[in-house]
């Protein structure tokens, strides 16, 4: 992104979510238009999102990166301003603040950049799922974490021996460790002390983290999944004739073609090592391929076992997808957490399609009588995919669309009447 060189007027665009991208998108419009002034927004009282509410407490190393949001609000401090609690759209915010519409927005700044990501859950809705038992990654991530979304969330370990995770992601992998770690250990990091109060009554044994398809397709990183077989609080293992089943031509071409997945392969037969350990083991991580949810199985304090159906890889490599099979089998399970993607929750007035807002490159909609254009970023932009770095390019894009189209036009309101209406100036 290049700095625009520009007369001495001030344009000023709003930002809306204070997560990854929204802070990567202000910092750069900030270095590229130097008179530019910038308000981010955010539905919650805290700034950082994603880097706040979703990184595992303990990978402290993952939220090293908010040093750099920091940095954005005192280098840019006489430009740049955070308004928390504050909802663009129809809700009032976290603890019952504002809201404001987005057309406001559109009249009070120059531009208007949406990067509030993905606050709602894709679910499954598999017969059963309905009740006790049954959470998603993002409520349990959340709950863990401290979101005051949910803070009133009740988990229950002391009743649950066997757990299953649905998903091969690093967040489904995350999930399984906070279940299975010493809670000493975890007391150690940032997890909140409901959460650590929660695990140190936890009878779990044993968690599988399932997936449809096989070794080569799975989402979840080396980095992550070797962390599994060093740790010493639980055996991470995997059925040698699961892996082996998993190898069909196609996917010996996939992992042949790859380094990384010639990495995966040799982590995967190391747990497959320790198959035989697992009946020994105080508590078992599985991982489990070619395994395709069906149902829930439920007793009368909950639910108590998953059933699923076992899949076959078909197609070409790079493509496969699962075919479900005949056969099938349920495994015990008193809680199950779906960690199978996130979802945009559309906000009136913006076009969605296909999980994301219609958009040409990084502009959703053009500048139109005394409204502002609106931009997006993040996974609003992209769709829920991709980690914290992801990012950094997707931002300088939108960065570059806000100089490009904005810098170049004339400076309108400040949005000052907006603020002063809502009591912030």
């Amino acid at each position: 992104v290049r700095p625009l060189a520009t007369s001495r007027r001030s344009h000023h665009i709003a930002v809306v979510g204070s997560g990854p991208a929204g802070f990567y998108t202000t910092k750069y419009i900030l270095k590229s238009m130097p008179q530019a002034k910038v308000h981010l927004y955010e539905r919650l009282p805290v700034p950082f999102g994603l880097v706040r509410w979703g990184v595992a407490p303990d990978h402290p190393e993952v939220k090293n990166v908010a040093d750099d949001f920091h940095s954005v609000a005192t280098t840019y401090s006489d430009r740049f301003q955070f308004f928390g609690n504050t909802t663009v759209g129809d809700a009032p915010g976290a603890q019952g603040g504002p809201a404001v519409a987005l057309e406001d927005l559109r009249r009070g700044y120059d531009g208007v950049v949406l990067a509030y990501g993905a606050e709602a859950d894709t679910r499954l809705n598999l017969p059963g799922e309905e009740g006790p038992g049954v959470l998603t990654a993002r409520e349990f991530v959340l709950w863990y974490n401290g979101h005051p979304d949910f803070s009133h969330l009740k988990v229950d370990l002391s009743r649950v021996q066997e757990a299953v995770v649905i998903g091969q992601g690093n967040v489904a992998l995350d999930v399984a460790r906070v279940l299975l770690r010493s809670p000493a250990e975890l007391a150690k990091t940032d997890i909140t002390a409901h959460a650590v109060a929660a695990l140190e009554t936890s009878a779990v044994k044993k968690v599988t983290v399932l997936g449809r398809r096989g070794a080569a397709q799975a989402a979840f990183t080396n980095k992550e999944l070797r962390e599994l077989t060093r740790d010493p609080a639980f055996t991470a293992a995997l059925d040698p004739a699961n892996l082996e089943a998993c190898l069909n031509e196609a996917s010996q071409k996939e992992i042949a073609s790859s380094r990384p997945r010639k990495r995966t392969m040799d982590i995967l037969q190391g747990m497959a090592k320790q198959w035989e350990s697992r009946d020994t083991a105080d508590r078992v991580l599985e991982i489990a391929f070619l395994r395709s949810p069906v149902g829930y199985e439920r007793g009368p304090d909950g639910v108590t076992g998953l059933r699923v159906a076992h899949t076959r890889l078909a197609g070409q490599p790079g493509s496969q997808r699962a075919m479900v099979t005949e056969q099938e089998e349920v495994l015990g399970a008193q809680m199950v957490v779906q960690s199978v993607g996130f979802k945009v929750t559309p906000i009136p007035g913006v076009p969605f399609e296909r999980g994301a807002v219609v958009r040409r490159g990084a502009v959703v909609l053009d500048r139109e009588d005394q409204l502002a254009p609106v931009f997006s970023a993040g996974w609003l932009k992209r769709g829920p995919t991709g980690v914290i770095a992801t990012n950094i390019p997707d931002a300088q894009e939108t960065a570059d669309a806000v100089v490009r189209i904005v810098g170049g036009g004339p400076a309108a309101a400040p949005g000052l009447a907006q603020l002063a209406r809502l009591g912030r100036a």
